[in-house]
């Protein structure tokens, strides 16, 4: 059974909605470990699961001032990266195929 992310105190995720550099570092260190768990598991790869660790901070650090609170931000965290994970796996489903979505159905 996988372990639950560790809960982000509130004035940390406070600080990173705010932009505080130390604050989205700390957030990073509590979930970096987690993410990349999660997306070793899916994709096979570490080499890939880096890759999605790094995008998925990426976008976190872009959309941490939207987040609205409706889950805890460990589960939304891992929903940007089970979608980052989706997505390469997606795309390189479509590569081995040769499907370029331009052929008729």
């Amino acid at each position: 059974m996988p372990k639950p992310s560790p809960a982000v105190p509130s004035e940390i995720l406070e600080r990173a909605r705010r932009g505080e550099r130390a604050a989205h570092a700390e957030l990073y260190a509590l979930l970096a470990g987690p993410v990349f768990t999660l997306a070793r598991r899916m994709l096979a790869s570490s080499t890939l699961a880096e890759d999605v660790l790094q995008e998925t901070f990426v976008e976190v650090l872009c959309k941490i001032g939207g987040f609205r609170g409706d889950a805890e931000v460990g589960t939304w965290i891992k929903r940007i990266a089970i979608n980052k994970c989706l997505m390469h796996v997606r795309s390189s489903w479509v590569s081995r195929r040769g499907v370029t979505g331009d052929e008729p159905a």
